[in-house]
């Protein structure tokens, strides 16, 4: 028995530059962690937080239920515009999505009644700020559902482990950068009463500096992505040259028995079941990730008065 070499599994391999695959990890990552840290900030300084706009701890709360509600929503889409429009133009709109809820946020907090609160729900600074958690909600749902999308796109399936699971992570990382740095920020700028905007014995101007942060992370993720990534190549990189296969038997042949069969052609029918378990997983997840954060206001209700946020 004798394989034949087919000479089109030489274009199966595509020569990635490695700088292009590193500019498109690290603006994954990069957006990943900010929209992870944007998202939780708040709730590290709640009392301040909430005071600065004279609303309901309850009403801060409600902010966790509607990134939650954004995330069920939209995650099906979200997978639809990946495969639409293309991994580049969807981590573009993420992007901007994310760069326009952080200037909202940060401008909400800015024009909120003064340095002491006094505001109530109904003011139109405190919708500011919603809309802004709305929009940073619709980006980390292209960071949700991305990961494998950047990996199979850019790099060798030898690769493909370690990519997914460094922009995954960022997410867990995150969020612990956004439940650790703001405290320590908040103090700072807050006996530092020179510091222009953000500094000063009021909170206004601290928790408008910890948003500043977050504005200025999704400003350079902005232009890493706009300027810094490019297209993923066409055919996704192969872990190895194929080279041309011997007979069976032969004293040259080393085992293998060719190289590897291109996949099985996409099927209406094979879409539809692909579609149906991915809205299945989302509404799973969504369900899990709803009931804990459904515990959330309970649990802090129970740690105020012990000094805990």
């Amino acid at each position: 028995v004798s394989v034949l070499y087919c000479p089109r599994y030489e274009r199966m391999s595509t020569v990635v530059p490695r700088a292009s695959q590193i500019a498109a990890l690290v603006q994954f990552t990069l957006l990943t962690v900010g929209t992870s840290a944007s998202d939780v900030i708040h709730t590290v300084v709640l009392r301040e937080f909430a005071g600065v706009f004279g609303v309901p701890l309850s009403s801060v709360n409600r902010l966790n239920a509607l990134y939650l509600f954004c995330y069920v929503v939209l995650g099906p889409f979200v997978t639809r515009a990946f495969e639409r429009v293309g991994l580049r133009r969807s981590m573009l709109l993420a992007s901007m999505l994310n760069l326009a809820g952080c200037c909202l946020k940060t401008a909400a907090v800015l024009l909120s009644s003064d340095h002491t609160g006094g505001g109530n729900e109904l003011a139109w600074p405190w919708w500011v700020f919603v809309a802004g958690q709305v929009f940073v909600a619709m980006s980390i749902n292209f960071c949700m559902a991305g990961p494998t999308v950047l990996s199979s796109s850019w790099f060798a399936p030898d690769e493909r482990t370690l990519a997914t699971s460094i922009v995954t992570q960022a997410d867990s990382a995150g969020i612990a950068i956004g439940a650790l740095f703001p405290t320590p920020l908040f103090a700072c700028l807050k006996a530092s009463p020179n510091v222009p905007i953000f500094g000063g014995p009021g909170d206004r101007g601290p928790i408008a500096g910890i948003f500043a942060v977050m504005l200025l992370v999704a400003v350079i993720d902005t232009i890493l992505n706009v300027f810094g990534t490019s297209e993923p190549p066409a055919v996704p990189p192969q872990s190895a040259t194929v080279s041309p296969v011997k007979a069976v038997g032969s004293p040259e042949n080393d085992g293998t028995f060719g190289p590897p069969l291109p996949p099985p052609p996409v099927t209406p029918e094979l879409r539809r079941e692909q579609w149906q378990q991915v809205l299945i997983l989302c509404l799973a997840g969504g369900l899990s990730v709803g009931v804990f954060w459904g515990h959330a206001p309970v649990f802090v209700e129970l740690l105020l008065p012990f000094g805990f946020s």
